[in-house]
């Protein structure tokens, strides 16, 4: 399975900016993820019922490391507040960048790792 490959496409998908499945760094992550579930889980497979959420993960992780890049321009600071004369309007939202930060945080959850553990003998 290209895990680096599914991690671009899931990116592209949830950002709307096109990532290069050849990218190195994805390469490298999905490596780096395989090798934590292998340790984690204890196993020298990964289980089948893992790769989405190594996918999901490496996403994340590439979405939380390549922030300014995914936000190009939008990535300016947005003003909370604006006056002219008599009229206030107040902005209350989530920049671009901390919708991205949930987003990434939401990906890299470790929520199905316990279930395929193993105990070591």
């Amino acid at each position: 399975m290209d895990i680096a490959g599914e991690a671009a496409r899931l990116v592209t998908a949830l950002t709307g900016v096109e990532v290069d499945e050849s990218l190195e760094i994805l390469k490298i992550m999905a490596d780096a993820e395989v090798a934590h579930v292998k340790n984690f889980c204890n196993v020298t497979d990964v289980p089948s019922g893992l790769y989405e959420w190594i996918i999901q993960a490496v996403a994340g992780k590439y979405i939380r490391l390549s922030k300014k890049t995914l936000l190009g321009d939008s990535a300016l600071s947005v003003a909370k507040s604006i006056q002219e004369g008599d009229t206030k309007v107040e902005l209350d939202g989530k920049t671009p960048e901390e919708l991205l930060e949930e987003m990434a945080d939401e990906l890299t959850k470790e929520r199905d790792l316990v279930c395929f553990r193993k105990i070591h003998w």
